[in-house]
């Protein structure tokens, strides 16, 4: 959010193109004999876009960044979102995320590809820092409680 004169204007956390284009890969490319759903989960630090299937015909994370190359596992599905004008060429959607948001992130755990959105604004904390900040908060309740 930010204000122009007395006006609240609304400023997205995360480029619109940038998320559309996360979503509609996340559907074109999934795994439909996978008894999962596309998921979107929203953490403190950042918005992650999960789809069942991983990388499909052997391409790698880095293939898909640096050489914005693309493997169809759905023909049908990816031949009507492009009628529909959701895919306007193909190869490009990974170029046009990181080219809206460059700090996004990939990763694959099993057979789930998992886009990252940093969110802007939030310091990335590791989990040790994480746990010994809860830690210790614990430990100054139970002392304040008990002393």
């Amino acid at each position: 959010m930010r204000l122009e004169g007395l006006r609240r204007v609304d400023v997205p956390e995360i480029n619109r193109d940038a998320f559309r284009e996360a979503i509609i890969n996340a559907f074109c490319h999934r795994n439909y004999y996978e008894y999962a759903e596309v998921q979107i989960a929203v953490f403190k630090d950042r918005v992650e876009i999960r789809s069942p299937g991983g990388l499909y015909g052997g391409l790698t994370i880095e293939q898909i960044k640096k050489e914005q190359v693309s493997k169809r596992r759905n023909e049908i599905i990816a031949n009507m979102f492009h009628e529909v004008h959701f895919v306007e060429k193909w190869g490009r959607g990974i170029g046009l995320i990181l080219s809206r948001e460059p700090d996004t992130d990939f990763k694959e755990v099993g057979e789930i590809f998992i886009t990252m959105f940093p969110r802007k604004g939030i310091k990335k904390t590791a989990p040790e820092t994480r746990a010994k900040k809860y830690s210790e908060k614990v430990g100054e309740r139970w002392s304040e409680k008990w002393s």
